[in-house]
């Protein structure tokens, strides 16, 4: 069972999410010992998503045409 707007991704979509949430948990583990180290937060911002249906076909759509120029 996938979320509204994430069908495109199958049944791959909940592992993708259980990588995602581990690569957060992992930066936010360097960034906290970094900061205690240092004493200051060396990651100003982060953001990270998996990209909705429309956003990722429209990619792909812009990928495969700059590809068909080439």
């Amino acid at each position: 069972m996938t979320e509204i707007g994430y069908d495109i991704y199958g049944d791959k979509f909940p592992e993708m999410k259980k990588v995602l949430q581990n690569l957060e948990t992992h930066i936010s583990s360097i960034r906290d010992t970094l900061t205690d180290e240092n004493g200051m937060d060396p990651i100003e911002h982060f953001l990270a998503r998996i990209k909705s249906d429309e956003s990722m076909r429209e990619k792909c759509r812009r990928l495969i045409y700059c590809m068909e120029e080439v």
